[in-house]
């Protein structure tokens, strides 16, 4: 007795072609799902890092204005700043808002992606009178 064609695909045990392309191609996209999500990842780890150096900057700046004796002043480098891509600014201002008191001001501003982001923190200083 001889097996047609069906019969001999019937008795037969493993995958088709077409199965193993369906398996395969379901692989595939989630591997670049999960690739993409850690370059994501990555690439924020990155701006939170920028981000934390620009205010820890920015705070240790301040902290140097508000213990120092200068009386007026501006300045376009911060204190101790590790990364070239974060530009910090400072000024100190005499009398502002009032007699006996300074305002002292600093800006960070580092590149995230295709924005630039600043932080902007702002003290009053009492200078006694």
């Amino acid at each position: 007795m001889e097996m047609g064609w069906r019969e001999m695909a019937l008795n037969k045990n493993g995958f088709t072609l077409l199965e193993v392309l369906f398996a395969l191609t379901i692989f595939c996209v989630c591997s670049l799902s999960i690739a993409e999500m850690l370059i994501i990842g990555k690439r924020s780890i990155a701006n939170g890092n920028n981000s934390f150096t620009a205010v820890q900057a920015a705070k240790a700046q301040m902290e140097l204005l508000r213990g120092s004796v200068l009386q007026t002043g501006t300045g376009d480098t911060c204190a101790d700043l590790p990364e070239s891509t974060i530009t910090c600014e400072w000024s100190l201002k005499k009398d502002v808002p009032m007699q006996g008191l300074s305002t002292l001001k600093v800006t960070a501003t580092w590149n995230e992606g295709d924005s630039n982001r600043e932080i902007v923190l702002t003290a009053v200083r009492f200078d006694g009178g």
